[in-house]
């Protein structure tokens, strides 16, 4: 009997980031719900013990706050559009599926936190409208490719909530496995149960045609593809645990260190209960007999605490230095440039694998509904922004045009000052700069040849 549950041998070499990347998205509920998965049992602890060991632990939810914040920097601007009413209706106002707003918000993130999403053109039995659904990567278990990398099969995990055939009122999760393959060349998908029990049958039709290749895209950081790429934050995932686990010793060790704790010497007390308070009175009748409080000093627990605010610098170095919006004046030029640079070249990548993600997906969609104008959409690749006062500008335009600044770095500085308009790329500014440089050149070597001596 056929397994249609079995996971391509790929699947297993990223769902371990995934479910981690997840869990440090979600917060610190997810990530103690893990329990030893992320927090080893200390030796010799019971299960109470080692569960108030959790409990005191502190998360520090900086993986979500930085996925966040990315996504928002990303969203910034109203992206260019070359469309036709038609797809501009599809676009912003679809029957089914997504828009352009939520598919691009959801792509951003999914790259971004876990590496991977996929989008699947489908059209409800019955209708005339298209629309893109979206999975995430772990619900994407298994896929075919031909010799040029085509899909040929995917399989695909979906869960639904369905009513309880035992109680109308009890809601119940079932997983189906969605079947997208060639059938002699012929688009057809096949839905399973979770016994592998084939429940459903059908061959998709697109304006009355049916399809020779599977619509489906999956990207990645670089583009679309199928290959698994490290996921983009997988570094702060890691530190973020590493920072929980130390949290956890530190506030284990302040715990049982913390508070004094009084010490009887050379006495018996009977029944070994005393209470503290300073209406209580202890009387030691043995000749010699001490009492005194034992506290905590010395460096034990300074190595904790160090390490735990080495993290957390390495946190803020990872995810706080490209979200700062901040512009910082004692940074030369060159140094400014690098560093914004540096700090936003990953999300201008994820940026641009979403631009041809919508691109190729809203340009299928437009080629089955026969549509013949042309589509392209860009977005904005320019996150951080500051405000330039008009000395600064100043400032910086005299040094371009002595020669202390390259044209790209001129560029960039007046993009993050908010100088130059969000309707033309940096592209398009450099050139014009470039053209500007070029005609001068010419103008005075023109003007040199008519007053040399040499001239014919």
């Amino acid at each position: 009997m056929i397994d249609v549950t079995v996971k391509h041998p790929s699947y297993y070499g990223f769902i371990e980031d995934t479910i981690a990347a997840r869990d440090c998205f979600a917060g610190e509920r997810a990530v103690k719900a893990r329990g030893t998965m992320y927090l080893p049992q200390l030796s010799g602890q019971t299960r109470d013990e080692y569960n108030a060991y959790k409990m005191r632990s502190t998360f520090y939810s900086i993986v979500g706050r930085t996925v966040t914040a990315l996504t928002g920097l990303a969203m910034n601007g109203d992206p260019q559009i070359n469309a036709s009413p038609e797809m501009q209706k599809q676009l912003f106002e679809p029957e089914f599926g997504v828009d352009l707003i939520e598919f691009r918000y959801k792509t951003l993130l999914e790259i971004q936190l876990v590496g991977r999403m996929g989008w699947l053109i489908d059209a409800p039995a019955g209708s005339r409208s298209l629309g893109v659904i979206p999975y995430i990567s772990e619900s994407v278990i298994n896929w075919r490719l031909d010799k040029v990398g085509r899909p040929t099969m995917i399989m695909l995990m979906e869960s639904q909530i369905v009513e309880s055939q035992q109680n109308p009122y009890k809601m119940e999760e079932i997983l189906l496995y969605r079947e997208l393959v060639l059938v002699n060349g012929v688009y057809t998908q096949n839905v399973y149960d979770s016994k592998s029990n084939l429940v459903n049958s059908i061959v998709p039709s697109f304006g009355g045609r049916t399809l020779d290749y599977i619509p489906f895209f999956m990207y990645n950081p670089f583009g679309q593809g199928w290959d698994i790429e490290k996921t983009p934050l997988i570094d702060l995932v890691n530190l973020n645990l590493s920072h929980y686990r130390t949290s956890a010793d530190l506030e284990h060790g302040r715990h049982f260190c913390g508070l004094p704790t009084p010490v009887i010497t050379g006495s018996e007390v009977a029944g070994n209960k005393l209470k503290i308070g300073g209406n209580k009175a202890w009387v030691l009748p043995e000749p010699g007999a001490d009492a005194k409080y034992l506290e905590f000093t010395g460096q034990g627990l300074q190595s904790l605490e160090k390490a735990l605010a080495e993290k957390e610098a390495q946190l803020s170095s990872l995810s706080v230095n490209v979200i700062d919006r901040s512009t910082r004046g004692s940074e030369s030029p060159e140094t400014m440039k690098m560093r914004y640079t540096s700090e936003t070249a990953s999300l201008a990548l994820v940026v641009s694998s979403v631009q041809s993600c919508v691109t190729h997906v809203y340009g299928t969609i437009q080629k089955l509904y026969r549509w013949n104008d042309a589509f392209s959409i860009v977005f904005a690749k320019q996150f951080i922004s500051g405000s330039l006062s008009a000395d600064e500008v100043k400032k910086y335009s005299e040094t371009y045009l002595a020669g202390g600044l390259s044209v790209e770095s001129y560029v960039s500085l007046l993009r993050r000052g908010g100088v130059l308009s969000a309707q033309l790329d940096d592209g398009t500014e450099i050139s014009a700069l470039k053209k500007v440089a070029d005609d001068k050149a010419n103008a005075a070597i023109e003007a040199a040849n008519r007053k040399s001596p040499l001239t014919p």
